[in-house]
């Protein structure tokens, strides 16, 4: 089952490259780097093709509680301050409609679709206990990214992830959802 859907994965990914990763008439998405405000970090934005990025994010931040990889954990508001890395290719998809319509796409402004690798390291506080300090979670995301004025950057994504941790819990989460404000620097 796992094999399979991890084929299915690859497939949908060779699909969207190449249908999307192609559009000849409209600039390339751009290289850039960015401070984040919300979970504060760095984020490098690297072009892979004309319509996708390699989005690379190291941070240090507020993360809740995957349910099959902690234990004492209690009711009500979860909380857990630790670092984290999350690597994403974004294929954005309308971008030949927003260049129809005149619209700004600098900046890689635009909406997408992503395949998320998320990480969690060391807990510096929290208030339940994980089993293990490194926690992984997969899964495929819709977003938006858009930029007002020069610099200031909004970044919104969500989709369902397959979690698991280096002692072999693992489980499904149906809505992981990733937000952050930044400054854009290059």
């Amino acid at each position: 089952m796992l094999k399979k859907s991890f084929a299915i994965i690859i497939s949908l990914v060779i699909h969207i490259h190449v249908l999307y990763g192609s559009v000849l008439d409209i600039p390339p998405v751009e290289k850039s780097f960015r401070f984040l405000l919300i979970n504060p970090g760095v984020e490098w934005q690297l072009p892979v093709g004309n319509n996708s990025l390699l989005l690379l994010n190291p941070a240090f931040g507020y993360g809740g509680s995957f349910p099959n990889l902690s234990r004492n954990t209690p009711s009500g508001f979860l909380y857990d301050l630790s670092p984290k890395l999350t690597i994403q290719h974004l294929w954005f998809y309308n971008r030949a409609k927003w260049s129809e319509r005149g619209r700004d796409f600098s900046a890689n402004s635009g909406n997408f679709i992503s395949l998320r690798i998320y990480s969690r390291g060391p807990s510096v506080a929290s208030n339940f206990t994980r089993y293990t300090d490194l926690e992984f979670a997969v899964g495929p995301t819709w977003g938006i990214q858009r930029t007002y004025g020069q610099n200031l950057s909004l970044f919104f994504d969500v989709g369902p992830v397959y979690y698991f941790d280096i002692e072999g819990n693992h489980g499904f989460f149906p809505v992981l959802p990733r937000i952050s404000l930044g400054w854009i620097i290059k």
